[in-house]
């Protein structure tokens, strides 16, 4: 017997709303001519059943494949939102990233750059972003990072107007070998996007992908903000909203967007050991369970014990604070030292206690893969976060 009817590749691509209508259309048609061709069969030869039953089911994985693909479409959907909402909060943030062409905002940028030894010769060149050269100045030369000291004015001492510029630094040691020097630009970011699946931040026109930023430093306010958006000029209509975001999927850039909406959090940290300044130190801990003593042990680097006592337990949060009296009757020097807490139940048993810190997130570092967070200059692994206050 002749197929009496095919399936629509059409049906189950596009969009599933006009999938699940032409598959309607298409098992109408199916019906009309099944109708006719068992009205008009040969009783000699009657309809095979086989082959019906076979086109019932093919029509019904068909649904099948429509209301899925209207599923997946939904969960693309909330993937999308969920990166958009990360991308914007980007916005007005005060980035830090790995890349010689930069911004002159009323005649001053922010650039550093880091010499990974010290140097014989620091050559910076500034120049337009087709190459022609304004300034040429002699930088510092000694190990460490260095912030670009240019007064936005070209060779003849003219200003340059506000716009995009690039910066090339060209260091040698001194036998005369080349020395890498990277290059670091501190700006605010006016909108962000994604595409191809990656994230990208904009700052004006200057376009940087998601893997060259070091480090997010906190925002601006809303007058700043704008203001930096006038000087910067040239950008489109979409971009006067604060961003511009197109459609993408997740990767890397998820852990960044993430860990961006941390900065200036309050929060209760991992603390390896206690910092003794000026013959002071402390450190806090938290009880869960019913405990009947608390052990104090502190430790200097070649793990000798300094300092250890016995207090009463309660539930709770607590604090160690410490004088740097050490046994023997002596006093330990400013510096870091190890601490051990252990609470003893009352079968003598030792349960650990966590050592933890508190303090405000002011600097989030995403050079080397992971984030490193800063709480009062001191770097924090992200795996060390306890608890988020506020």
């Amino acid at each position: 017997m002749a197929e009496v009817a095919s399936i629509n590749s059409a049906a189950i691509s596009g969009k599933p709303t006009a999938a699940l209508e032409g598959l309607a259309n298409d098992f109408d048609k199916f019906l009309t001519l099944l109708t006719v061709q068992l009205q008009n069969q040969d009783p000699t030869e009657p309809l095979d059943t086989n082959q019906l039953t076979d086109q019932i089911v093919q029509f019904t994985q068909a649904e099948q494949l429509v209301n899925m693909n209207t599923k997946l479409d939904k969960v693309v959907e909330g993937i999308n939102l969920s990166m958009n909402s990360s991308a914007v909060s980007y916005v007005g943030r005060i980035v830090e990233y790995q890349d010689e062409t930069f911004n002159l905002t009323e005649g001053a940028a922010n650039v550093s750059y880091e010499l990974p030894k010290n140097a014989d010769s620091v050559e910076i060149s500034i120049t337009t972003t087709s190459g022609k050269v304004l300034r040429v100045l002699s930088g510092e030369k000694s190990i460490g990072s260095h912030d670009l000291d240019w007064d936005g004015k070209d060779k003849d001492g003219n200003e340059v107007a506000d716009g995009e510029y690039r910066v090339s630094i060209a260091a040698k040691d001194d036998k005369g070998g080349e020395i890498t020097v990277p290059v670091k630009v501190s700006d605010v970011v006016t909108h962000a996007g994604f595409e191809d699946g990656e994230l990208f931040l904009f700052f004006g026109d200057i376009k940087v992908p998601s893997n060259e930023i070091v480090s997010i430093r906190g925002s601006v306010s809303d007058s700043q903000f704008s203001k930096s958006l006038d000087a910067l000029g040239n950008l489109n209509n979409s971009t006067l909203d604060g961003f511009d975001l197109l459609n993408g999927s997740v990767n890397q850039s998820t852990l960044l967007t993430n860990t961006l909406s941390m900065i200036n959090k309050n929060v209760e940290y991992y603390s390896e050991g206690i910092n003794l300044a000026n013959g002071q130190g402390d450190v806090s801990y938290r009880i869960n369970q019913e405990l009947n003593q608390v052990k104090y042990i502190i430790k200097d680097s070649e793990d000798n014990i300094l300092y250890q006592s016995l207090s009463p337990a309660s539930v709770g949060k607590h604090s160690v604070a410490w004088d740097g009296s050490v046994i023997g009757g002596a006093n330990a020097p400013d510096g870091k030292y190890a601490v051990e807490i252990l609470g003893l139940d009352s079968a003598g048993n030792e349960v650990d206690l966590i050592p933890f810190k508190q303090g405000t997130i002011g600097e989030i570092d995403l050079l080397g893969g992971e984030p490193t967070l800063y709480v009062g200059g001191n770097p924090i692994g992200i795996a060390h976060i306890l608890r988020i206050l506020n």
